[in-house]
């Protein structure tokens, strides 16, 4: 189980640096999304144009759509609510009042 969890850390680490390093000619800001493209040179970038904002003119792929995070990870958009969902439970758990301390769980999932 540990093994598997540093190597799920590890794929989102290596994705998350990709993404990084993707070319951008504007300042990202957390807590917005970002469109991941890639040019026919095969040079990915991000724009803040979704797909159906294009007018097609360019050739490009659309390679999926993020949301930068707080602490400048990315979310893929359909992990967004997922997510959230994660970060509220812990805030609640933080706000308890009851004075007993929680174990906090990030690999529940929402099935």
């Amino acid at each position: 189980m540990l093994q598997a969890q540093a190597m799920k850390i590890l794929q989102e680490s290596n994705e998350s640096q990709a993404l990084h390093n993707a070319a951008c000619n504007f300042a990202k800001k957390p807590g917005h999304i970002y469109h991941l493209y890639q040019r026919s040179s095969g040079q990915d970038y991000f724009s803040m144009l979704s797909p159906e904002e294009w007018n097609y003119s360019v050739e490009q792929t659309y390679k999926g759509s993020y949301r930068l995070e707080f602490d400048l990870s990315w979310t893929p958009v359909d992990k967004i609510r997922e997510r959230d969902d994660k970060l509220k439970w812990v805030e609640q758990c933080m706000k308890s009042e009851s004075g007993t301390k929680a174990a906090i769980d990030f690999n529940m999932t929402n099935n």
